[in-house]
């Protein structure tokens, strides 16, 4: 089949050259498919916006195509999630460390950071296409890549055993069947590739194998006027090497749109550029903003934004990135919602307040420390009947007077009253100042505040005996109150569920909430899911999974876990600035810019253009590696 790569400058070039070809396809055979091949879901997104209600569009990412493949292929493999893989390694760690076959690694073998660095070593294993015998075969004296080697060979070792495949494992399966069968995928039409400046050994090698039986159209961000040797090209020349030598396409150059303004037009011909030409940015197209704080960064960027949406801006035509965006989302968020920007920001469970108020509540037994269990008791996400705000109130200054740590006997002794001694005088005399709080209460307040706490610590103490699956179920009904219902309940003295999806649906942040708690509960199912397909291995690390580790699990696991923005909301478009590198925007804000890294201004002027870059001659500033050329060569390919 032939294979064709076009050269494009600008992602705007591509995105229109799609819009044509699909004309023409649709012209020719209104009713033949189309598979594009995309890098991210963001990606996705504007092509189906340019592309409109296009029939027999099909687009996917190279996770979804493996999946595609491999059912067409009708393949038994199962597909393990990243917490049925966290725990695969710890029990084939584990089953190692018994066998004595551990040792430079022994002492870490119970730190959680320590599984999450191996399974990120597996997936870079996987991404390049290293098997476990060509790491063998380079652990030659080195122990500790002997003891890595015998790692990957066991854990492959388990995956074919129970038929299974991680996320990268199945790129590897569909390789091979793409490869072995000429049949699979063939009634896929024309493969239409955009978006991508590398691909993997693997991705490759399906790109390749799918050429051989459908036309093959590739899309690759490049400027004809460089030479390969170029730094914004040093990441993109390596690919289209490859590409050539594998599809051995034909290859055409795009023109250029001229959609941007002058200045930005000069500053992706000159980027990196030993001695390029100046120019003056009369429109101040480009800008560098010197700011005092990540807050204030935000917050004038986001006024920025709101002036582009006040005079008629799309959401979908803004972005604002950060190279290391994790330092700025939750200000990015709380910014957001005060100007009233819509911003896509994805944060975690643990950033959620309803998501992160049940782990609050799943971590509380049995030590029920002091201010995680005020945070419960005070949550308006939790409906519980048994100590009202009164009682709460009064239990806090109790547990100040007479301190409470962790531990329900600690809590238990804080309202019990003290025992005077037989001949010791009451609390009236004035040496001993005022009486303490307890002593001044009721006995009947104070019996029905002990009960009512010892009720809440029952209700949130999960059947001991439990298994897996009434783990969830217990979370499902006594937290959540998924199965409540108010008209059978009524008659029941205390209340069988704290009700949080309920508080959730009636509070002022309902959709954000409720997309939290639905991403908790696909990731409970998810984790159920793991245990059983790990327990089915026979490699469980815990034998039985007793409660404690149950929860420890959990909780290490469950707030990093992304709560995604809602897709169908039109929003401003925030992340990693790599990002940009497969989707054009008309307007992009960048934070996070600090010492050594591009666009870096000479001096902190709060307004720094091009105009006075011409003004007062410095070079542009290099970056550390031709890496980061490249991405910032992308970034500005993609602004229109």
């Amino acid at each position: 089949m032939s294979a064709t790569l076009y050269l494009s400058p600008s992602t705007d070039a591509v995105l229109f050259h799609i819009v044509d070809l699909v004309r023409a396809r649709r012209q020719e055979r209104p009713l033949a498919p189309l598979t594009f091949l995309l890098p991210s879901g963001d990606a996705v997104r504007q092509l189906r916006r340019a592309l409109g209600d296009a029939i027999a569009v099909r687009p996917l990412q190279f996770y979804s195509l493996s999946a595609a493949i491999l059912a067409e292929a009708g393949s038994p493999t199962r597909e393990m999630n990243d917490v049925a893989t966290r725990r695969l390694a710890r029990g084939i760690l584990q089953r190692m460390s018994e066998r004595g076959e551990l040792t430079t690694f022994a002492p870490m073998l119970d730190k959680p950071g320590f599984i999450e660095v191996l399974v990120e070593w597996l997936r870079e294993m996987k991404t390049q296409g290293i098997t476990p015998e060509q790491v063998a075969a380079h652990a030659t004296d080195a122990e500790r890549d002997a003891q890595l080697a015998r790692f990957y060979a066991r854990y492959q070792a388990a995956l074919r055993e129970g038929e299974c495949a991680d996320a990268d494992g199945l790129l590897w399966l569909a390789a091979e069947a793409v490869e072995g069968d000429p049949a699979l995928l063939a009634g896929a039409g024309e493969l239409i590739v955009s978006g991508f400046d590398q691909f993997s050994p693997v991705q490759l090698r399906i790109v390749a194998a799918l050429a051989q039986r459908l036309p093959v159209t590739v899309y690759l961000l490049w400027d004809a006027q460089r030479g390969e040797e170029s730094l914004a090209l040093s990441r993109l020349a390596p690919t289209r090497r490859a590409l050539l030598d594998v599809l051995h396409p034909s290859e055409v150059v795009l023109p250029a749109l001229d959609a941007c303004g002058p200045a930005l037009a000069h500053a992706r011909r000159a980027l990196f550029e030993p001695n390029a030409p100046r120019v003056i940015d009369d429109g101040h197209c480009i800008r560098a903003i010197a700011a005092p704080s990540p807050e204030a960064e935000v917050r004038h960027a986001l006024r920025q934004i709101k002036r582009l949406l006040l005079d008629g801006a799309r959401e979908e035509q803004i972005a604002l990135l950060a190279p290391h965006p994790g330092a700025y989302r939750a200000i990015v968020a709380t910014v957001g919602r005060e100007y009233g920007v819509t911003v896509a920001v994805e944060a975690t469970l643990g950033e959620n307040p309803c998501a992160a108020a049940v782990l609050n509540l799943l971590g509380l037994a049995p030590d029920f420390r002091w201010r995680q269990t005020f945070d419960a008791l005070r949550s308006p996400y939790v409906r519980q009947s048994w100590v009202d705000a009164e009682q709460v109130a009064l239990l806090d200054a109790l547990t100040r007077e007479r301190p409470v740590i962790a531990g329900r006997e600690q809590w238990v002794y804080a309202l019990t009253p003290p025992q005077l001694k037989d001949g010791e005088e009451g609390a009236d005399d004035e040496d001993r100042g005022e009486p303490p709080l307890l002593s001044q209460l009721a006995p009947e307040t104070v019996d029905a505040l002990r009960s009512g706490l010892a009720a809440f610590f029952d209700h949130v103490t999960p059947p001991a005996d439990a298994s897996p699956a009434q783990y969830i179920a217990w979370i499902q009904d006594a937290l959540l109150g998924l199965e409540y219902d108010a008209e059978d309940k009524a008659d029941e003295g205390a209340a069988p569920s704290l009700r949080m999806a309920e508080a959730a649906e009636e509070g002022e942040w309902r959709a954000r909430d409720l997309r939290a708690l639905a991403a908790l509960l696909t990731s409970l199912r998810e984790w159920l899911d793991a245990h059983t397909l790990v327990a089915e291995l026979r490699l469980d690390p815990d034998g039985g999974m007793p409660p404690a580790e149950r929860v420890r699990e959990l909780l290490e696991w469950l707030p990093s876990v992304p709560a995604p923005p809602d897709p169908r909301c039109a929003a401003v478009r925030f992340g990693p600035l790599e990002t940009i590198r497969a989707v054009a925007v008309e307007h992009l804000f960048v934070l996070g810019l600090g010492e050594g890294e591009f666009p870096r201004p000479p001096r902190p002027d709060p307004f720094y253009t091009l105009a006075e870059r011409a003004r007062h001659p410095l070079p542009l500033s290099r970056p550390n590696s031709g890496e980061d050329a490249s991405l910032w060569w992308q970034v500005l390919c993609n602004c229109r």
